[in-house]
Order: C-alpha cells, then sequence, then structure tokens
C-alpha cells in the first residue's frame, strides 16, 4: 500500500506552502484506508476546518471508484461561501498549474489522477452557489456541464438544497432534474456549522434513506453526508478525532487551541428605547478607545447590518479607518472591503502602525480567517460568541507572548426580548455571563472552561424540522408543471417557520420602473435590455424575501441580519413600488406579494437601497449600475449610452450582412478598449441588438438550456442522422466515466439515437431550412438549422410547426410505432423516459398542445421505418405517468433525475460540438 501520509503531507506542502497538522493528515490516512467518510468531524475553531476540501480531493483521486465526483461545501453564511470558495479556486489552479507542467510531485500525480476523471480534462473545477450567482452570465461551470467532472461546489443552505429537492432557486423549471441529478447524487455534503441547519441534516438524511431502498442503479455513487460540528443532530456512528488529544497534541496547532482571550462585559448602553444601530453608532469610539490599542486591528462584530452601517459611519467620522464586512453587500463593492479587511486581519501579517477596525456582522463567525488584535462584539447566543472569539488572536501568537488579547462583549440598554434574531437566546446569554462573571475578566479561548455548562438557554433551540415523506419527494419531483411548492421547500431546509429566503436585487439606470398597475407598462423595451444583458454574480444583492416586500412596499424595515431568520410578514406589502422579473425569458412585472426565494429583481437606481455597497433600505439616493464595468471584466461589450451620444447602430441584418456585422464587433470591441484577445474571438451571433443605440456584443456565447429555439437553431447547418447518432455515442462516454454499468450505458447510447426523431414533422423541418424550396432540394431530414432564428410564421396552419408543440412527444410515438426499434433495450421504459423528458417536459405529465392541423410524420432509423400521427394517442399522457412512477420505483427520484442529467448533458455538449466544428469531440 502507498505510503498515504507522506504522499497527503507532500500534496498538501506543494499545494499551500505550509505542513498540514496532525489531524488532517490522519484524517486523510483513515478516509483512504476505509474507502468512505466518517459521519462527524468534530474540531474546535481555529483548526483549519476548511482543508477537510483538500483531503476530499486528495482522497478522490486516489479511491475515485468510490469517492463521490463531486464534494459540496454547504455552510449558512454568504461571506464564508465566498472565502471557501475562493480557497477551492485557488487549489484548482494549483492543480491545474501542476497537471500542465507534468510535474512528477503528490500535486501533480493528484492533478493526473482527476483530469483523467472527465473528458475535459480539467483536474478540479469549482463552483459557488450564493444567492443568484450559480453561474457567471457567460457560461455555466463544467460541474454543471459534465456529470463526471471532479469539482468543489460552495453552496448557502437555499441554494443547495433546493436544487436537491427539484426547486432550485433561480434555476428555470426545465432544468431543474437536471440540479436535483447532480446535487443529489455523487456527491458529498460537507455541512458545515450543522447547529445552524439542522433541519436540513434531517432531510438529506431522509434522502440518503430514500436512495438506500432503491439498489437499482449499480455503479452509482449515492449522497454522502458529513457533518462538521461539535454538536452534531441525530445519532451518528463514526466520529473523528476519536480522542481530543489528537488535536491537543500537535505542536503546531496547540498555541491556537489554548490561546487564552481575556473578556469582559460591558455595561448596557444607549437609552430607553433608542434603536439598536443610534446606541451602537454613539458608543462605539469610546469603545474602541477603552481598548487601548495603539497599533492594530479592531474587530467589531453585531447583530444587524443597519448596525454595522451606522458604526462604520460613525467610526470614520471619529477619524478612524474602517473597512465594513456584511453578507448584505452588493459584491461588486464587496470585493474591494473584503480584500481590505483580509489584508488588515491576515493573522500573518507584519504589524502596521495605527489603528484599523473591521466592522462586520455574523457573516464573518464561521471560517472566516481574520485575526483581531482586540473584539468588541454585541451579546449574541453563546455558540455564535464563541465564533466570534474565534477570530480574536487566530493562531494564539498574542496570548503566546505573555499579551492576550482583549474582547468586550456589549448589549444595549433597548435591547428586545425576544429578539427578532435570536429569540430568548439572546437575553439568556447576557444573564448567564452576568451571573457568573459580573465585571471580572474571564477567559473565552477554544478550549476554556469559562464559557461551559452556562445553562440550557443560551443557544438558539433549532427551528422544528419538517419531515421529507415520500408523498413530497413526489410532489418536488413534479417539475415540469407543478407548483413552486416554495414554502414547502422553505420549511423542509430550515423548519416550521415565515418563510424568509433571499431574493437577488439588480439596479440598472436604462430599466425603467414598472407601472403601478400591472399589465399597462411598456414591456419590450426592458425585455429586450434584460435579454441583451442579464444581470451578472457582482451585480446582485441577496436580501431576505420580506426586507424586500417591505422596501418595495415603502413601510417599515424589518431587521436583516447575516443568519437564517424568520420572517415578519404582519406588515401589509400589497402596493407600492413594483420590480422586473425574467420568466422564462419573458419580462415580467412584480410587486411585493409575488417574490419568490430566488427571484432576480431588475429595478431602478433611483429606487435607492444601498449606502455604501451595503443594503440599507431608507438610502434615497440613485444606486451606482456597475453593469458595464462588470460586463468589461469579462470580455464582454456592454454599449448603453448614458448621454445624448450621436453614436449609432449600424444597419446589421443577420443574414445579409454577416461581413458589416464582423466590422461592427470589431469597432464596439475598440471603442471600449475590449482586450485584443476579446476581440479576436467576436463572431457575429455574439452581437445583441436593442434600438438603434444600444448593443451588447458576447465574445465566444454558447448558451444552451434546453429550449428548442436555442439547441435547433445554432447557425450551423447538422443532419439528422449525425445529430442522433452524436448523442448517442457522447452519452455513452459520459455514463462510462460516470461509472455507469454496461446496460445503462447502452439504453441511453439508445435514446440518443432516438430522441430527437421527432423532428422528422414536414413543419419542423421548414422551420429549420427556412424555404420550402431549399427543403425540397434537402437529401436528408435537419436536426440544426443554418440560421440563429427560427424561420418567420406565416400564420397558415399547414406550414407553420404549432407552438407549444413538443418534438421529443413525438419521438416517442415513432420509436412506439415499431418495437424493433426497442429490441436492444434493457430497459425500454427507460429509453422512453429520457427521450420524452430531455427537454426538461415530462416529469411527470406531458403537458400536451392539440395539433390544429395533424399529419403523419415518417422516417426511417437504423433500417426501421417509423410513423405516427403528430396528433398523439388519447392515453399519451397516462402511459407516460406511469412509466415515470415504474421508473421512480425502479432507480428513486434522484437516481432518475441523476440518468436525465447525464443524458441531458450529453445532448447539451453534442450541440456544442456541433455548433462550433473546429472543435475536437468529446
Amino acid at each position: 500500500m502507498p505510503d498515504i501520509r507522506g504522499e497527503f503531507e507532500e500534496f498538501f506542502l506543494e499545494a499551500w506552502g505550509v505542513r498540514p497538522f496532525n489531524w488532517q493528515v490522519d484524517l486523510a490516512e483513515e478516509v483512504v484506508a476505509e474507502g468512505g467518510w466518517p459521519d462527524v468531524i468534530d474540531l474546535p475553531t481555529g483548526a483549519g476546518k476548511t482543508s477537510v476540501l483538500d483531503i476530499a480531493v486528495f482522497t478522490l483521486a486516489h479511491h475515485p471508484a468510490r469517492m463521490q465526483r463531486r464534494i459540496a461545501f454547504v455552510v449558512d453564511r454568504r461571506t464564508i461561501v465566498d472565502q471557501t470558495a475562493r480557497r477551492a479556486f485557488d487549489l484548482a489552479d494549483r492543480l491545474s498549474s501542476a497537471e500542465r507542467a507534468g510535474r512528477d510531485t503528490a500535486l501533480g500525480r493528484v492533478a493526473r489522477s482527476l483530469a483523467a476523471l472527465s473528458g475535459t480534462g480539467v483536474p478540479l473545477d469549482t463552483g459557488r452557489l450564493r444567492g443568484g450567482a450559480a453561474a457567471p452570465p457567460i457560461g455555466p461551470s463544467e460541474w454543471l456541464r459534465w456529470p463526471d467532472q471532479p469539482a468543489v461546489i460552495v453552496s448557502t443552505v437555499d441554494q443547495f438544497g433546493s436544487r436537491m429537492l427539484f426547486r432550485g432557486y433561480g434555476v428555470s423549471p426545465g432544468m431543474r432534474s437536471v440540479h436535483a441529478g447532480l446535487t443529489g447524487m455523487d456527491t458529498l455534503v460537507l455541512l458545515d456549522e450543522v447547529h445552524l441547519s439542522t433541519a436540513l441534516v434531517d432531510t438529506l438524511d431522509a434522502v440518503q434513506a430514500a436512495q438506500a431502498t432503491h439498489p437499482s442503479l449499480p455503479g452509482a455513487r449515492p449522497l454522502r453526508v458529513v457533518q462538521m460540528s461539535a454538536t452534531p443532530v441525530g445519532e451518528p456512528q463514526q466520529r473523528f478525532p476519536a480522542s481530543r488529544s489528537l488535536i491537543e497534541s500537535d505542536p503546531a496547532l496547540a498555541p491556537r487551541i489554548l490561546a487564552r482571550k481575556n473578556c469582559q462585559l460591558v455595561p448596557r448602553i444607549g437609552k430607553p428605547k433608542q434603536p439598536a444601530e443610534q446606541a451602537w453608532a454613539a458608543a462605539a469610539p469610546q469603545l474602541v478607545d477603552r481598548l487601548g490599542l495603539t497599533d492594530g486591528v479592531v474587530g467589531i462584530v453585531v447583530n444587524r447590518v443597519a448596525t454595522a452601517v451606522a458604526v462604520s459611519a460613525a467610526l470614520q467620522a471619529h477619524g478612524l479607518e474602517t473597512a465594513l464586512v456584511t453578507g448584505r453587500m452588493r459584491p461588486y463593492e464587496r470585493a474591494t472591503v473584503d480584500a481590505t479587511a483580509a489584508h488588515w486581519a491576515d493573522p500573518a501579517r507584519e504589524e502596521a502602525p495605527g489603528v484599523k477596525v473591521v466592522v462586520a456582522t455574523q457573516c464573518i463567525e464561521v471560517g472566516a480567517d481574520y485575526s483581531f488584535d482586540a473584539l468588541i462584539t454585541e451579546i449574541c447566543p453563546l455558540s455564535s460568541l464563541k465564533q466570534r472569539l474565534g477570530r480574536l488572536d487566530r493562531r494564539g501568537e498574542r496570548a503566546a507572548s505573555g499579551r492576550p488579547s482583549s474582547a468586550l462583549v456589549v448589549a444595549t440598554v433597548a435591547q428586545p426580548d425576544p429578539d427578532p434574531i435570536y429569540g430568548d437566546a439572546l437575553s439568556a446569554t447576557w444573564v448567564a455571563l452576568e451571573t457568573r462573571f459580573a465585571g471580572s475578566v474571564f477567559d473565552g479561548g477554544p478550549l476554556s472552561n469559562d464559557l461551559a455548562h452556562l445553562g440550557p438557554d443560551v443557544d438558539v433551540p433549532p427551528t422544528r424540522a419538517a419531515v421529507l415523506m415520500p408523498s413530497d419527494l413526489e410532489d418536488l419531483a413534479d417539475t415540469s408543471a407543478g407548483p413552486s411548492l416554495s414554502e414547502k421547500v422553505d420549511a423542509l431546509l430550515h423548519g416550521f417557520r415565515e418563510p424568509n429566503a433571499d431574493v437577488s436585487l439588480v439596479w440598472r439606470f436604462d430599466v425603467a420602473p414598472p407601472a403601478p398597475e400591472p399589465g399597462s407598462e411598456q414591456i419590450e423595451p426592458t425585455e429586450c435590455i434584460l435579454t441583451a444583458l442579464p444581470a451578472f454574480p457582482p451585480e446582485k444583492l441577496d436580501v431576505p424575501v420580506v426586507a424586500v416586500r417591505r422596501w418595495l412596499a415603502g413601510v417599515q424595515a424589518s431587521p436583516v441580519a447575516d443568519v437564517d431568520a424568520p420572517a415578519d410578514s404582519s406588515t401589509d406589502a400589497s402596493s407600492g413600488r413594483r420590480a422586473w422579473r425574467m420568466d422564462e425569458g419573458r419580462a415580467v412585472s412584480v410587486g411585493a406579494t409575488e417574490l419568490h426565494p430566488g427571484d432576480v429583481l431588475y429595478v431602478p437606481c433611483s429606487y435607492g437601497g444601498l449606502r455604501g455597497g451595503a443594503w440599507d433600505p431608507t438610502a434615497t439616493t440613485d444606486v451606482p449600475d456597475v453593469g458595464d464595468e462588470v460586463a468589461r471584466e469579462l470580455n464582454w461589450v456592454a454599449l448603453r449610452p448614458r448621454d445624448d451620444s450621436p453614436w449609432r447602430v449600424p444597419d446589421l441584418d443577420e443574414e445579409s450582412a454577416p461581413g458589416t456585422r464582423a466590422a461592427f464587433a470589431a469597432e464596439a470591441a475598440r471603442m471600449t478598449a475590449t482586450t485584443a484577445s476579446a476581440t479576436a474571438t467576436v463572431s457575429t451571433q455574439d452581437i445583441v441588438l436593442y434600438g438603434d443605440r444600444w448593443a451588447v456584443v458576447r465574445p465566444g456565447i454558447r448558451a444552451l438550456d434546453g429550449r428548442d429555439d436555442t439547441n435547433s437553431h445554432l447557425g450551423v447547418r447538422v443532419s439528422l442522422r449525425d445529430h442522433l447518432r452524436g448523442v448517442g455515442r457522447t452519452a455513452r462516454l459520459l455514463a462510462e466515466r460516470c461509472g455507469l454499468p454496461e446496460a445503462l450505458a447502452s439504453d441511453l447510447e439508445l435514446a440518443g439515437h432516438l430522441h430527437d426523431l421527432g423532428k422528422a414533422d414536414d413543419r419542423f423541418q421548414l422551420s429549420i431550412v427556412g424555404d420550402p424550396v431549399k427543403l425540397a432540394l434537402e437529401p436528408e431530414l435537419m436536426a440544426k438549422s443554418g440560421h440563429h432564428r427560427p424561420h418567420r410564421r406565416t400564420g397558415d396552419p399547414e406550414t407553420d410547426y404549432p407552438l407549444g408543440t413538443r418534438h421529443e412527444f413525438l419521438s416517442v410515438a415513432l420509436a412506439e410505432s415499431n418495437l424493433s426499434t426497442l429490441a436492444d433495450a434493457h430497459d425500454p421504459d427507460l429509453v422512453l423516459h429520457l427521450v420524452l423528458s430531455h427537454h426538461g417536459q415530462g416529469r411527470p405529465w406531458p403537458v400536451i398542445v392539440p395539433d390544429p392541423s395533424p399529419r403523419l410524420a415518417y422516417v426511417t432509423h437504423e433500417g426501421f421505418a417509423l410513423e405516427a400521427s403528430t396528433r398523439l394517442a388519447d392515453d399519451f399522457g397516462a402511459v407516460a405517468c406511469q412509466r415515470f412512477e415504474r421508473l421512480v420505483a425502479r432507480y428513486g427520484h434522484h437516481g432518475l433525475a441523476w440518468l436525465e442529467a447525464v443524458f441531458r448533458l450529453a445532448d447539451h455538449r453534442r450541440s456544442e460540438v456541433e455548433a462550433a466544428p473546429e472543435e475536437v469531440e468529446a
């Protein structure tokens, strides 16, 4: 057996430049030896818990047949998602560099092993699921494109959990099953700070139990959940480490976890009935002075975003340098603030002259690698207090030098009881600390006993969890026509409460305010604008839905924190301003009561709502539109005139003047100082126009989302025969790379050979070819058009392909018309379902639009003559539903979604190859 300990030590040292702790080496060795993970990883704050990601990647390279291909790090803190994602990005970059250089080192060997697992050749992909930022708008992450791709996904509870439950926030209905398959199968879930997500643990356990009852999917690796917490949910069987001595005996780690931290309570600040933000703004300068620092970094952690904003402003007015860090900041501004705060509070920093202050909310409690020289914290439940103290003297260097760091724990006179965020736990913690310590100094170090045994009420009790019943999974898996079920999803992720998941706000200067009365607004300009330039992740601010409802309605703002919090929906929000939302490519005006979790809402800059990049519903000044700046960083060219510039878009007819379009693309790139490399990649189809003074150039976009109007009109002519065979080959390759057995790989290949037979309808062929004369001269049926848009409709039902008709339904009817077509199928039900659902429809009920001019469709496939009417059989829907139920009984809901994901992504990837035929096929 290879020396796993030595190999991991070399891998870690090469990746990060430091040697691993003893526990990290022991865990890597244990996972490789056991071929699996413990149920619980229990480590104190400051022990380097995020490195479990590195261990997961290392063990996947050494045990690819047994380890899950995707590694999901899930934590209910938005800022920690960003910081953990950066670590994953850095690891992926180091692996790619080692693989390209061909290094014969531990890092290079891991990189080569991972790269060999998928057709991309990429050792490790990374994804971040946070609010509306599932993927950059210039193209999704590789893990969402290739089911065989090794990947680390860092996510909030809402974003990962909603995808696993077939209701992905921000995911189109047609792609829900794909996301459910990718998150619910072949995925290792590392759930950090479990006490924040107890309901999710119960739901994940129910999903795992359901998968265990469906062993009919050989070769597929099921979901695996590892809790990372000292207080796990349930009764886990395996815990790591078995003894705390492994941590305490490590000479490199012991100074961190044994460090003393001197804490003291501060008598309540403020006045009766004074808002917390006012009390804190008045007291903050004196509190900083009380610490007595002349050099160093002070951390101030409070419980509300509004309080953090007020404290930062007050300290700046006092002449102090501050960095405001909250999870309720627009990423565009937060990137700069995060960099500043991380530089100031870097544990390895050199001492800098003067005092600097990082003002933050709960967003830094978990995982943030900040090290403060002193801390001021608002009173909070005990578990949160310990996490905040974990950012104080993070490496124990001050304590080791005999200068223990100091912390002040502060409450306000007008502290509400119960607290809107923490309930009764906040006052209970304050009373317990006052009773035990009064004005004396106590130790808040990681292993100190001073904070032990404070009583049962000093932490927020878990919300009563909803139970995932089989009937719930059936409802959720109905993705083609089912209701939103947002309340049910919220209860399964957070327990029973008033739903208060996030929506994303995007400010645009060229988006007009929707009319107060829905239906009277001018939709077309807004639709064109938002189609051409959709929101980029750095533009999106995630805010709880109830807070946005109140803001739009113009009523008193509700408190916003950076933890999951119940909603207060007592205030009427049925009137007020409206926002824009894109629904399946259509712009829709929505009011406060029409918002759904995961919505991306576009509002005019004049609405206000931001102050210094942070959410502030009282701010009324115009919000800067950063769309152009963000687009330029991604090599998009956004030409949105903000003045009376005389510049005009030339006449650019797509079909008649491709040369003019190409010349315009190059000129547009030069005008906006786009990089030369981006200019060189611009092609004619990359230009989206609106009006005569507005354009977007989007280099290299291939936005295949499963819809006919994108997949069938790629600008490249592809015969139906070639497409069917190509999809079949790709589906087999992906199935084999994912470890599926020969029988399933063969069935996926057969489904590829059949999936688009319904395009034989002569009206569909006309929509592809575009001209009856050209169609008559075509030597064979076509699958893809040489045009980027469908043929113009004439209003003649004899020639127009009926709106809402699904070619995949006709594909099923054609395949069933000659049983010889399915003779080689190991599971004919599966083959037909994959054909039926390959655009996200028919889960389980296919929505059939009556054909106003039915006819027979004919096609010869592999020597078999197939014939079916475009008027589907009366029992077509019932038969499809029965087939779906049999498959769920055979493979389980997530197993079936996993097979769909492998097949549908094979179709997408093949279409990409066909759209760029110069590329090498997978």
